[in-house]
C-alpha cells in the first residue's frame, strides 16, 4: 500500500495509455539518466563518450542523441552489446580489450578529446582513464558506483586543474525527472524497444541473469 501522503504529493504516476508495462518499467532508470544529463547540459555539437554498453549506458546514448550531440562514441563489451549500441545510435563503438580507446577518441576528435565522458561502468580504471579522454574544459560524469571494497581511484589532480575539467556524479532522480522520463516514452520521442532484449517468467529469473551476463 502507498501512504496517503505520498499519493497526495503526486508520487503515484499513472502509466499513460498505450505504454506497455515493459516500457513503463524502464522509466525509473531512464529518469536517473535524465537527472545526470541535466547536470551535464549535453547539446548540439558535443562529442560524447559513454563508457559502458550496458542498459544504463545505452539509455545515456539514446538521451544524448535526443539532445542533438554531434558524435556519440560507446566503449564496452561484449560484441552483442556494441551491436545494440550501434542500433541505438552510436557513431563509433570500441571494445577496449582489443582496441586502444584513447587513440580512437583522439582520432575522432582531431586530438581534442570528447566534450563529455559519462562513466557507466563500475570499474576504477574506467574512471581513471576518463581524465585522459576528455577535452580541455570537458565534463566527466560518474554515473556508476564503484565496488564497496575498492571505492578509491588514482586521480591526476593536475589534469583536472590545468585542463579545467568538471567532474560530477549523480544517483537516483526526483519526481519531475521521473514524470519527464515516462512522458518521453509515452510521446514516442524516445523508444525503449531496443533496450529490451527478451523476457523471462519469474520462475526463470536466474536464467535471465545468466543470459544478461553473456
Amino acid at each position: 500500500r502507498v501512504p496517503a501522503e505520498a499519493v497526495a504529493r503526486g508520487n503515484v504516476v499513472p502509466i499513460p495509455a498505450g505504454v506497455p508495462y515493459t516500457a513503463a518499467a524502464l522509466a525509473e532508470p531512464l529518469s536517473c539518466c535524465l537527472g545526470a544529463q541535466e547536470m551535464l547540459g549535453l547539446g548540439v555539437g558535443d562529442v560524447v563518450l559513454v563508457v559502458g554498453a550496458g542498459p544504463m549506458g545505452l539509455m545515456h546514448l539514446v538521451l544524448a542523441r535526443l539532445a542533438g550531440v554531434r558524435t556519440a562514441i560507446v566503449s564496452g563489451w561484449p560484441a552483442t552489446r556494441l551491436q545494440w549500441a550501434r542500433a541505438c545510435g552510436a557513431d563509433i563503438v570500441v571494445d577496449p580489450r582489443h582496441d586502444d580507446l584513447k587513440r580512437r577518441v583522439l582520432e575522432v576528435t582531431d586530438g581534442r578529446g570528447a566534450d563529455c565522458v559519462i562513466v557507466t561502468a563500475g570499474a576504477p580504471e574506467a574512471l581513471e582513464q576518463a581524465l585522459e579522454l576528455v577535452s580541455r574544459r570537458g565534463r566527466i560524469h560518474i554515473f556508476a558506483g564503484l565496488p564497496h571494497d575498492q571505492p578509491f581511484v588514482r586521480l591526476d589532480a593536475n589534469l583536472v586543474h590545468y585542463r579545467q575539467l568538471v567532474v560530477t556524479g549523480s544517483t537516483g532522480s526526483n519526481l519531475r525527472q521521473f514524470r519527464a522520463a515516462i512522458d518521453l516514452i509515452a510521446s514516442g520521442r524516445l523508444s525503449v524497444d531496443l533496450l529490451i532484449s527478451g523476457m523471462v517468467p519469474l520462475d526463470r529469473f536466474l536464467d535471465g541473469v545468466e543470459r544478461a551476463l553473456t
